[in-house]
């Protein structure tokens, strides 16, 4: 599927430019890392602001998990059904956000990364049974919170109005 995306930067101009919705369409977007969430070395994340998107690698039906995943058991856990709800089917793109204000990508993604994230579309990542198979990419830009409102706008646009799974608002 080829969509529009608007993270394209040319001199500090953000322009329109065409991918599709997995790592191919990201790559060429200028979207680095395509590694492991699980386990990811911080060293090898920008200290610097940025945009990140979550990518399942299994194109196959998802598995949730009725038992709580992660490190702190006292997270609320989503109900399958309520996580069937929010699937969305023919895209690798499982979660978009941004790293801004004091936080950079590193000090966002390296929480995350270990299976501790109170943040509520971690919560569901982390109830995907092969979430341990999840990538992680991301892209340097000065303005991360445009690009990341600019990129779900898009994901909708071509999902029928869905915001990826994990995504809980605009």
């Amino acid at each position: 599927m080829v969509v529009q995306l608007f993270l394209r930067d040319w001199g500090g101009l953000v322009t329109e430019s065409l991918v599709s919705w997995d790592r191919r369409g990201f790559e060429m977007d200028g979207f680095e890392g395509f590694v492991p969430l699980v386990g990811l070395d911080p060293k090898h994340i920008p200290d610097a602001h940025g945009v990140y998107a979550l990518l399942r690698a299994s194109n196959h039906p998802p598995v949730f998990l009725i038992e709580n995943p992660v490190r702190r058991a006292r997270l609320k856990l989503y109900s399958v059904e309520y996580l069937a709800t929010h699937w969305v089917q023919e895209t690798a793109v499982i979660y978009v956000g941004k790293a801004a204000g004091s936080a950079g990508l590193r000090d966002r993604l390296t929480p995350y990364s270990r299976k501790s994230s109170s943040h509520s579309g971690g919560r569901a990542v982390w109830q995907l049974a092969d979430s341990d198979e999840v990538l992680v990419c991301w892209k340097v830009l000065d303005d991360p919170r445009d690009a990341e409102t600019r990129l779900i706008r898009a994901f909708k646009a071509s999902h029928n109005g869905m915001r990826p799974f994990a995504n809980w608002t605009d």
